[in-house]
């Protein structure tokens, strides 16, 4: 569900112009999610200091931080509880009305 977007005008990098929306947000006790792009020490700084958590991607080129997060999960990875989640799918095929 997306709640606000914010325009990048002229040479604007996306990456602050994402730090200022979540500034503006009241984000305390939501889970922010972001692609890879925004996966930046600073962003994660903005969101804790907002009292929000944070999932983000992270990419190959953040080696260090991959091989932390990979090392951290598989010495955990007992740990953690599980969930699995089956949905089952109507059968019949549906198309949408023209307009």
């Amino acid at each position: 569900m997306t709640f606000a977007q914010k325009t990048c005008n002229g040479k604007r990098n996306e990456i602050p112009a994402v730090r200022e929306l979540l500034s503006s947000l009241n984000i305390k006790g939501c889970l922010v999610v972001a692609n890879a792009l925004n996966c930046q020490k600073e962003t994660a700084e903005t969101i804790v200091k907002n009292k929000a958590d944070y999932l983000l991607c992270v990419k190959d080129n953040h080696r260090k931080l991959k091989k932390e997060i990979e090392e951290y999960i598989n010495k955990k990875i007992d740990e953690f509880e599980t969930v699995t989640v089956k949905e089952k799918i109507a059968a019949e095929p549906r198309s949408a009305p023209h307009t």
